[in-house]
């Protein structure tokens, strides 16, 4: 998931099942409009350059060619 999310660029990471942690970040974003604009804004910027139709079918068909030379 990390790679998806970039922290403190395009995403907020919390550890696993800490609800302390998770509740700080959520109130954290929703007291800071800027905040929440800028990672939506590198975010986005992320998904666009990273994970667009052509680039995820060239992922998905690298991995179907892995596959095959193994057998």
């Amino acid at each position: 998931m990390k790679y998806v999310v970039d922290y403190g660029n395009a995403g907020v990471l919390v550890k696993e099942k800490n609800v302390e942690e998770l509740k700080n970040a959520i109130e954290n974003l929703i007291g800071d409009e800027n905040l929440r604009k800028e990672i939506g804004n590198k975010a986005r910027k992320r998904v666009m350059e990273n994970f667009t139709d052509k680039i995820v079918l060239e992922k998905f068909e690298m991995e179907i060619n892995k596959l095959i030379l193994k057998t």
